[in-house]
Order: structure tokens, then C-alpha cells, then sequence
């Protein structure tokens, strides 16, 4: 089985879950999916925001900077990224979300 197809999976069961109302158990699937598949690394984004919802922070900030290693400039990732940040205390640094 190749990455899309695993990753095409993974969704399909985090879609499930999230629609019986167990979020969290979905986030995991969705942020696997993401890392087996690039172009599926928005996925990590939906993730975050449930991570967000369940007062995650620290796991929603990993999720988010994902979304923004794949994608610099995602407006969404980069708003989350910096609440996530303000709920763990963190200061943001000029602007700049993304790590390289």
C-alpha cells in the first residue's frame, strides 16, 4: 500500500470518529495522515483545532507548525500557532511562526 492511499484511509477513519463526536481520537489520524502524504498537511490543521478545543495546547502547536513547515504563509495555521502559543505563555518572535 503506498502513503496516499494509507494516508486516504487514515482520513476516512479520523472523519468517522470526528463525526461521533470523538475528536480527539481523531487528531492522531489526521496528523499521521499528513506526515505519510504532503499534499494532505492541512489535514494537520483540523487536528490542531481540535487539539485546541480539548485544551491541548502543546500538541496543537506541533500540529500547527506543520501545517506551516508545508505551507509558510497559511493564514489559519499561523492565526492558531499564535494562540496556541498565548495559551502555553509563550511570547511570539517578530512575527515569524515557521522554523526551518
Amino acid at each position: 500500500m503506498d502513503n496516499q492511499q494509507r494516508a486516504t484511509e487514515l482520513i476516512e477513519k479520523a472523519n468517522a470518529r470526528h463525526a461521533e463526536g470523538r475528536g480527539i481520537a481523531a487528531a492522531p489520524l489526521y496528523q499521521e495522515a499528513a506526515g505519510l502524504f504532503a499534499p494532505y498537511a492541512s489535514f494537520n490543521l483540523v487536528a490542531a483545532d481540535i487539539l485546541m478545543e480539548f485544551d491541548q495546547y502543546s500538541e496543537a502547536a506541533s500540529a500547527y507548525q506543520g501545517v506551516l513547515d508545508e505551507h509558510p504563509d497559511h493564514d489559519q495555521a499561523q492565526a492558531g500557532l499564535k494562540a496556541a502559543n498565548k495559551k502555553l505563555g509563550k511570547k511570539e518572535k517578530s512575527g515569524l511562526f515557521r522554523r526551518k
